[in-house]
């Protein structure tokens, strides 16, 4: 179980020994916000763990690290999951399969989020976990490589290889592809690639909170900034530059809102409406619709940004929709 899991836990325990407070509060997070106990202390978590994270100079920490060759890693073995995990490599990047031993004919690759610089964190972890047991589906997670020591063209390059190798190895696999973050928004920005490029489709995508603008110029996001507890759009734009390399940061390979959305497969898109891209989200939401895009739009009422991947009610919710959007 992750830190912020552990710590919800034991203050929704502390609190449920006094019924009458646990009442009140549970009541105050309903009426107030639409949104359970659990949400409201996930959201207190997150203003606490991250109360300083804004002032962080972005560019300078990525410049520092880049000096230091620390390319952020993951230890597997501190990694605390339920499935079966193994670790293959592919062009020197590890490639982990979770569930692998599943007989589903299902099998979801799932790119991370992090704003393209941090690796995956427990709560991530814990996503695919779920999602592998719920769906009972093998989930495939690549280790792509990461700003300041890569850029979009590196993870382009990787994810569209293992999948298209995956397709020919396992001809009788049914895939999805799900991202969260910037992972949902490389992975629209992948799936736009194989439509042009006539690169065989998977049957759907998965999008949690997609960062698809890495301008961060809609004017809407500005209202958004003291809700969300996680993002600075200081520091998106430090994380967009190194990412794009070469690109501008409109292209539709950086920013795939701005891309063809014609032919992509169906979509299950998810947001929160206290988060700083929930904007942008939903101008994708409505793109997709207009380009005659099969879209199912989940909107969190006063959730956080990736809210499927914490331990609160509704994230249970949101698992069951994926699944649910896989199996039929």
């Amino acid at each position: 179980m992750g830190k912020l899991n552990k710590t919800v836990v034991s203050v929704t325990t502390a609190v449920a020994g006094v019924p009458i407070l646990a009442g009140c509060y549970a009541g105050y997070q309903k009426l107030r916000y639409s949104r359970s106990a659990k949400a409201g202390l996930t959201e207190l978590y997150l203003n606490n763990k991250y109360k300083n994270f804004k002032d962080i100079d972005e560019k300078k920490r990525l410049e520092q690290q880049k000096a230091n060759n620390a390319e952020e890693l993951i230890d597997i073995s501190k990694v605390e999951i339920n499935s079966s995990i193994i670790t293959k490599n592919k062009d020197d990047r590890a490639i982990w399969y979770l569930n692998s031993n599943s007989d589903s004919n299902i099998a979801i690759l799932y790119i991370h989020g992090g704003s393209y610089v941090h690796n995956l964190a427990d709560v991530q972890w814990q996503l695919a976990d779920k999602v592998a047991l719920e769906t009972n589906a093998e989930v495939i997670i690549p280790d792509y490589g990461l700003a300041p020591f890569y850029t979009y063209k590196d993870s382009y390059k990787l994810i569209t290889d293992l999948y298209t190798e995956y397709l020919k190895e396992n001809p009788e696999k049914t895939i999805y592809i799900m991202g969260d973050s910037a992972g949902g928004g490389l992975a629209l920005g992948i799936v736009q690639s194989f439509v042009k490029n006539g690169t065989p489709l998977p049957k759907g995508l998965i999008l949690l909170s997609p960062w698809v603008d890495l301008t961060m110029k809609n004017p809407e996001i500005k209202k958004y900034i003291k809700k969300d507890p996680l993002l600075s759009i200081k520091a998106l734009l430090a994380d967009a530059f190194y990412w794009a390399g070469d690109k501008d940061l409109a292209d539709w390979m950086i920013s795939p809102i701005n891309g063809n959305l014609e032919g992509l497969p169906k979509v299950l898109l998810f947001t929160g409406t206290r988060e700083l891209i929930y904007p942008d989200t939903v101008i994708l939401a409505d793109k997709l619709k207009n380009a005659g895009v099969n879209t199912t739009f989940e909107i969190g009422k006063n959730l956080n940004h990736v809210y499927p991947a914490f331990p609160i009610p509704e994230a249970k919710v949101a698992i069951e929709k994926i699944a649910d959007f896989v199996k039929k």
